[in-house]
């Protein structure tokens, strides 16, 4: 072939199919056919790889995805191979290709399919519903077919470039081997080479290091279709003097299998040749990183493995086509070699002290290179016996953890009972995976390194304790000098330290373990713990010892407690109630980004939020350095992940624990500031110190109630377990009393009338009417974004508690200005300034007697808290006397007034069955049809029960009234209640079209009413609605005296609009403004024929998707501005 001769790739991939919503092979056909077709280079991607790819001259064809099913293969195939066998009669110089691609979820790495096999039997029907079970894919065609492309070259070559990739034997059984089959018979005839490449997740490989990994690929295939590629390695060469093409030519099929074991051995001998030839700076790394122990375990290893590979090929070249006795002598020989490796490593285990070297399995790193380190396995200490053999009869039956998919409890128990108290590989496939998982979360830009100084984060995200930082780094530095880390290097890494850990335990025990029998007190434990450094939690360690204290005798040994730390740190020191919260928060998360297509996992951009909702919003600042630590590496580098790349539940639960610890952390902080004489002990008096450094202000009696439930020895006094625990429930209580919790409680469900245990904005509005606050429509949902941070735009209970407990934390300070303002000592409310302090809070429009007796004031001077209770007790009172009022202000009901008048024809005081009529028409309560006559009597009774509720009575002796006033102001409220969920529905219609999140819509509507209410000078904005310090009094007041009964729907005027864009620095010339002016001409308008919150989010999806003005780049700014400025003053904070 010319080596000037251009090269055409064929590229497909797939679409969606059941449970790969984005599937991965479609989203790199998207990115290629940018690169290729619009000249978008990919980012992240080395310059030098895309420098090679654009002087290879290859042309990238097709880049779209296929149907994942069997229909569209047997259409498609045909099609493509027509049409690359014109180009090939058009330009006959011309080389050609196919490549298929398929993800794989089981895999991690790249793989070069070598064969496809003329077997369809599909596991789950295609997207077209069909379902082959055992059937051939193309009858009569012979049962496997073979790449004719010499993968070892190409392998190797990848290798090189620093891809991770494998050849692999087996495409499955489903679409991906159906259509590699496909292309394979069809294309046998012309010679037209077909490779098909499973590719993993993006949660396994990232999408930038694939894209990379497919262009090194193409080149390679161009260089071997031209016949330039680079020759073979003479160590590769010599072991494969043989392709997979010439075994399908001569039809040895049978030895196959001994092939490929020789390619699996070639490539892990060509890595370990090659590795150190990089660069003198990864010789120098790795020389300094030997020990004569490991030198001489790879010198048998390599003589092993060459004496394997020299049988291989001698078998090759004497058999022309292998028998079952062949096969057999190989197997036998195989079993031989492994024997004589085993005995070998048994020599060179030291016998004579407690640490016991051991292999591990080679693991590949991102860049493909292989290594082994020994492991080491403590013992107990000597004369230490164990108390009992433990049986495999754990109590772990009716735990529900797969559906969260977290591990399995048993194979981990089991893990750890045969790695430290058995002889068992620390290292096994499973504990691989997610080392390779914790790796890929915190490498470095390049994505084959992980930073000295962010294994303390890697360590904590697996669940250990660091309690010395530089303790860790030491262990670091017998691993190597380097500040990097490659991935082998962070496996060994790892398994060290965890032993450090485990001996460390040992140490701790034993010292806990005061007359040396060998077990501790189940007393003791939570001392333990928290000398470890262990978040204690009374329920989880029950839970925990549930499972572990088999004989039930009230100790552990030394073993129980290790098995013990498993359990316990198995959902990351979470108890069930807990695990099962967080999985509802989670999974309302994943349903949002769902919904827009945005992947099936918790985006990485979500987490702050989603841990908050978990922790409360006092929490915030924690929540934000976590996400801030996932997203930037020790030197404050951008982490690279993929696009669609997530978090898992179990992943969701580490950083949930890495907020509890950071929370632990400041709680012991404070703990120690306060606990002055330095006994390990705070008083009550100290505890109410340590609440309010924290940002609290704890009320007597709450503090009261938890300190029953935690103070264990009833002294008083709490150390810092028991305050841990203080603040765990102080929490979950949200800082109310039990009364105050259950008075919530009622009023929720009240008002939760569909029974849902969520409330709508308008349930939400309801309720907080009846509590005494008059809220504006825009204003509620203002305040829902403020506490709904799983953004199902509804409110559960714990959310509604949160948003009361923010309003009660702004009324205490409110009324804590009061109190400081008229008090005349420090610390006590004079008696004569009760009745002032108490009308400043009322307001002046609110005589005090109506809604306090003279008798409930005081005859003695008031502390803070008495005087909270006295003012909560007069605003309750009025809220009652005034929830006739529905909401209403003074001023609307003398609207009200005149409009019952209009009614009340007779002036009777009431409206009868006659007058009636009238009122339900104007009302628009329709009576033409029994329904309708029937929907209007319900809504008049719904209106007479809520005024009765309020208090009303009504007039006795008149047979004929129909409604009196107080009830009609109940109806008009239900009629504006109910437009107001029928516009919300309208609305909400189109806003699903819009396609933004929830988190987008509230960011949009804080930002159009500050411009329609406010004309952009609202400052409250920019402050973001999360962490929001919420007043319901300071809302409600904002509501005008004088507006309508109906509320006027806020609206953007044009020239206001225009404002807002100027804002964002866009340059809008004349022939863009026109065409704003057009578009604004189709979306949604109010009455005034002013942009509407629905038009102003149609005009934002426009002007994003066709970059209105250069808007993008403008939006990308502020986005990361604020969100840096959020950054800094949260990571600043505390």
């Amino acid at each position: 072939m010319d080596p000037s001769a251009n090269v055409s790739i064929y590229v497909t991939g797939f679409g969606p199919f059941m449970g790969v919503d984005d599937n991965p092979s479609s989203v790199l056909c998207d990115t290629l056919r940018k690169y290729v077709h619009e000249g978008c280079p990919p980012e992240d991607v080395p310059i030098e790889v895309l420098q090679e790819f654009e002087a290879a001259g290859i042309s990238l064809e097709g880049l779209r995805a296929l149907d994942v099913a069997a229909q569209a293969c047997q259409t498609e195939v045909p099609e493509i191979h027509r049409y690359l066998r014109a180009k090939r009669e058009e330009t006959p110089k011309a080389a050609t290709a196919v490549v298929h691609l398929g993800v794989a979820g089981d895999r991690s790495h790249i793989c070069l399919e070598c064969r496809g096999v003329n077997e369809a039997n599909f596991r789950i029907p295609d997207v077209f519903g069909f379902q082959c079970c055992g059937e051939p894919v193309i009858p009569d065609s012979p049962p496997v077919l073979y790449c004719s492309l010499r993968l070892t070259e190409i392998l190797a070559e990848m290798h090189d470039k620093g891809v991770n990739c494998e050849i692999s034997t087996d495409a499955g059984r489903y679409i991906c081997n159906y259509i590699f089959f496909q292309s394979l018979h069809t294309a046998a005839p012309y010679g037209i080479p077909v490779l098909f490449v499973h590719i993993p997740t993006f949660e396994d490989m990232v999408h930038e290091v694939q894209v990379k990994a497919l262009l090194c690929l193409f080149v390679a295939i161009a260089r071997q279709l031209r016949g330039d590629a680079p020759s073979v390695p003479v160590l590769m060469r010599s072991t494969v003097q043989w392709e997979i093409n010439s075994i399908d030519a001569s039809q040895k099929a049978g030895v196959l299998w001994i092939q490929l074991r020789c390619l699996s051995l070639a490539a892990v001998r060509w890595d370990e040749s090659n590795e150190g030839q990089k660069t003198p700076g990864r010789r120098k790394k790795q020389a300094q990183s030997k020990q004569k122990g490991k030198k001489k375990k790879k010198e048998i290893a390599e003589e092993a493995q060459a004496q394997l590979e020299a049988w291989c090929r001698s078998t090759l070249a004497s058999v022309p086509e292998a028998d079952e006795e062949t096969k057999s002598a190989a197997e036998s020989r195989k079993k031989q070699l492994e024997e004589m490796q085993q005995a070998e490593r048994a020599m060179w285990e030291p016998t004579n002290s407690g640490l016991e070297p051991r292999s591990r399995p080679m693991a590949e790193d991102t860049a493909g290179s292989s290594a082994a380190s020994p492991k080491s396995r403590p013992v107990s200490k000597p004369g230490k016996k164990l108390t009992k053999t433990w049986s495999n009869k754990w109590k772990t039956l009716g735990r529900d953890d797969a559906s969260y998919g977290l591990p399995n409890l048993q194979d981990r128990l089991d893990q750890i009972q045969n790695t430290y108290f058995g002889k068992a590989d620390m290292m096994d496939e499973a504990t691989v995976q997610r080392m390779r998982m914790v790796f890929n979360r915190f490498r470095n830009s390049t994505g084959n390194e992980i930073l000295q100084d962010d294994l303390p984060h890697a360590m904590e995200f697996l669940g250990y304790v660091v309690t010395s930082e530089e303790e860790l780094h030491q262990v670091a530095r017998q691993v190597t000098s380097f500040h990097e880390m490659d991935f082998n290097e962070f496996l060994e890494f790892v398994e060290k330290y965890s032993r450090a850990q485990f001996e460390l335990y040992q140490v701790v025990f034993d010292t806990f373990d005061e007359d040396g029998s060998g077990e501790i007190e189940i007393s003791e434990l939570r001392k333990l713990l928290l000398s470890i450094g262990i978040v204690v939690v009374r329920q989880m360690i029950e839970e925990a010892l549930a499972v572990v204290d088999a004989d039930g005798n009230g100790q552990l040994n030394f073993e129980e407690f290790i098995y013990f730390l498993t359990v316990y740190q198995h959902t990351e020191g979470f108890t069930k109630d807990e695990v099962i919260k967080m999985w509802n928060i989670y999974t309302g998360f994943v349903a949002e980004s769902v919904k827009l297509k945005r992947g099936q996992l918790l985006q990485i951009d979500d987490l702050k939020d989603a841990l908050v909702a978990v922790f409360g919003l006092h929490s915030e600042a924690h929540a934000v350095r976590i996400a801030y630590k996932l997203c930037n590496n020790a030197n404050g580098q951008k982490r690279q992940f993929g696009a669609n790349e997530g978090l898992t539940f179990h992943e969701f639960l580490i950083f949930a624990r890495g907020l509890r610890i950071a929370e632990q952390a400041e709680y012991k902080r404070h703990f120690k500031r306060f606990d002055q004489d330095g006994s390990g002990n705070i008083s009550a008096t100290e505890l109410r110190d340590v609440l309010q450094a924290l940002g609290y202000r704890p009320m007597r009696q709450v503090m009261g109630e938890v300190l029953e439930e935690v103070d264990f020895e009833h002294d008083a006094e709490l150390d810092f377990e028991e305050f841990f625990h203080f603040m765990l429930l102080f929490k979950q209580r949200d800082g109310f009393s039990q009364k105050e919790l259950q008075e919530f409680s009622e009023v929720f469900r009240k008002f939760d009338r569909d029974e849902s245990d969520n409330i709508n904005v308008h349930e939400l509005g309801d309720m907080l009417r009846f509590l005494g606050f008059s809220v504006g429509t825009d204003h509620l949902y203002m305040l829902l974004a403020q506490v709904d941070v799983n953004r199902n735009g509804t409110l559960d209970c714990n959310e509604f508690l949160r948003l009361m407990r923010l309003h009660r934390e702004t009324e205490l300070k409110r009324l804590h200005d009061i109190f400081v303002h008229r008090g005349v000592a420090q610390e006590l409310l004079s008696v004569p300034m009760v009745p002032t302090a108490l009308q400043d809070y009322l307001g002046k429009d609110v005589p005090l007697n109506t809604v306090l007796p003279h008798s409930d004031l005081p005859s003695e001077d008031l502390d803070f808290e008495d005087f909270v209770t006295l003012a909560d007790k007069a605003r309750m009172a009025r809220v009652v006397s005034q929830r006739r009022m529905a909401g209403f202000s003074p001023a609307e009901i003398t609207q009200l007034e005149e409009m019952f008048k209009h009614y009340d024809k007779d002036e009777s005081g009431d409206i009868d069955s006659v007058e009636v009529q009238e009122l339900l028409n104007d009302f628009g309560l329709s009576c033409r049809t029994i329904a309708e006559r029937q929907a209007a009597l319900d809504q008049l009774e719904e209106a007479k029960q809520l005024a009765a509720e309020a208090g009303v009575k009504r007039p006795k002796g008149k047979i004929n009234t129909m409604i009196t006033f107080w009830e009609l102001v109940q109806l008009v409220r239900l009629v504006k209640t109910s437009r107001a969920k029928a516009k919300e529905e309208e609305s909400r219609v189109l806003l699903e079209a819009i396609s933004f999140s929830k988190q987008e819509i509230d960011d949009f509507r804080s930002v159009f009413l500050n411009w329609a209410k406010y004309g952009g000078l609202n400052p409250s904005v920019d402050e973001g609605t999360l962490g929001q310090r919420v007043s319901l009094h300071e809302t409600a007041a904002k509501k005008k005296d004088t507006e309508d009964l109906d509320e006027e729907e806020p609206g953007l005027t044009q020239s206001m609009f225009q404002r807002l864009l100027r804002s964002l620095d866009l340059q809008i010339n004349q022939s863009a403004k026109q065409a704003m002016e057009q578009k604004l001409s189709h979306v949604q308008l109010t009455d005034k024929n002013e942009l509407s919150f629905v038009g102003f989010l149609q005009m934002m999806r426009w002007m994003l998707d066709s970059n209105f003005a250069g808007i993008n780049a403008s939006a990308q700014k502020v986005a990361a501005a604020r969100q840096e400025d959020h950054f800094s003053r949260a990571l600043q904070s505390r």
